[in-house]
Formats: structure tokens, sequence, C-alpha cells
């Protein structure tokens, strides 16, 4: 995420080249991120993958993108989550486990369904989801759901949590 937005602020600064970003990388980071570069002299392009690789190799898993599926497979809502947030986790933990495949297909689709209406704490929504949900993309389905709680129906809106409905409207 951190690469991200670096390569997001290099944009906005105009960092064009390797070396410059290298440069700038090396100045923004602190406390141990920075004892993993120190001593490396930034002469050339190639130094800012090195400096990728050497924070990559401190700081990340070894097996990131398959704890990342795992961390997936059992997301569950949360008791202090509203259906919003829970539904902004699992599509983030999605892109972090599978960053090749397009999060608008219809496999990702189909499988970020299932896991929404898996991961819901309110069974009566789990039903009512399955039901009515079953051909809708998953952020319609969530964009749907949100409406009827927060609109004018308010379906199973006291089943799902009180607090849902203040913090989503």
């Amino acid at each position: 995420m951190y690469k991200e937005y670096f390569e997001r602020l290099s944009v906005c600064s105009g960092w064009v080249t390797p070396l410059q970003k290298a440069q700038n990388l090396a100045i923004a980071l602190e406390s141990p991120a920075a004892e993993t570069v120190r001593g490396l002299e930034i002469k050339q392009d190639e130094d800012y993958e090195t400096i990728w690789t050497l924070l990559k190799k401190r700081f990340s898993y070894v097996d990131d993108p398959e704890r990342q599926k795992c961390l997936f497979d059992h997301r569950r809502q949360e008791d202090h989550e509203t259906v919003a947030i829970f539904e902004q986790g699992l599509q983030s933990l999605f892109r972090e486990s599978w960053p090749q495949v397009d999060i608008k297909s219809s496999e990702a689709d189909s499988t970020l369904q299932r896991h929404f209406n898996n991961g819901l704490r309110d069974g009566n929504l789990q039903q009512h989801l399955r039901l009515h949900a079953r051909n809708d993309y998953f952020g319609d389905t969530v964009s749907g759901f949100l409406l009827r709680v927060c609109g004018s129906s308010r379906i199973n809106c006291h089943n799902i949590k009180v607090e849902t409905r203040c913090k989503i409207c």
C-alpha cells in the first residue's frame, strides 16, 4: 500500500526517473525502514527497485499472498462494523490476495458476493440477500441493501444493528 501511495506522490511531485524516486523515497523513510536502507548509496536507477526489495524483505511476510487469502477466507463482520465497512474491508483483502484479478470480473464478483453473504452477522439478512440478490453484482448487492436499510422501506433494519443506520446515512 505504501508503494502505491509513493507512486502517486511521485507523479504529483514530478519525480520521473527511478533515481529521483529512489532519492526521495530514501529521504521519506523513518525509523526501522530508514535503518533497512542505511548505507545504500543511491546513484543509479536500479537503486529504486533495490530499496523496495529490501523493504519487502524486512516488512513483508514470506507468504504474504497466501496469508492475505487466508484472512479473506476467514473474514467476518465484526460487532463494531457497519455493513459498509465490512464490504470495504472484504474488497481490500480481495485486491491484496489476488492483485492480478479484475475486481469487476464475474469470477471476482461471485467470490466477493459469497464471502460477503457468509460473513454477515445477521442470519436473516444473509437469507434475504441469498433470495433477492442472486443475480446482482457485488456492488449492486451492497448498494441495494444500503438503499433498503437507509431508504423508506427499512427492511431488516432492527436486525442489523441500530447504529448501522446512523453511520451509513
